[in-house]
């Protein structure tokens, strides 16, 4: 589940939700081993992954007449909304 997750992140879905089931059950339900060895020999198990992808974040391109303020500002302990320079993905954009 975790590489799913990558691949939707990769894409820009940062709050998505991946649920896989097994034999409608899921993978941290106590009866899934139960249910997969009363399984009859020669039967696949059935498997279903679904996602829920969520809002999904996309960087906007800034054009090159662009003014930011200069100096950037420092980055310290005092000051953890320090913007990397130049800003290259900032704000972020969500696609409708």
């Amino acid at each position: 589940m975790d590489r799913l997750k990558t691949v939707l992140e990769s894409y820009g879905y940062y709050q998505s939700l991946v649920t896989v089931k097994i034999e409608g059950l899921g993978l941290n339900s106590g009866g899934l081993a139960d249910a997969l060895n009363a399984l009859p020999k020669g039967r696949d198990a059935m498997v279903a992954v679904s996602f829920e992808l969520g809002p999904r974040t996309m960087c906007a391109r800034l054009p090159s007449t662009a003014r930011f303020p200069y100096p950037p500002r420092a980055h310290s302990l005092s000051n953890p909304g320090f913007l990397p320079w130049p800003p290259t993905c900032w704000p972020p954009v969500r696609a409708c």
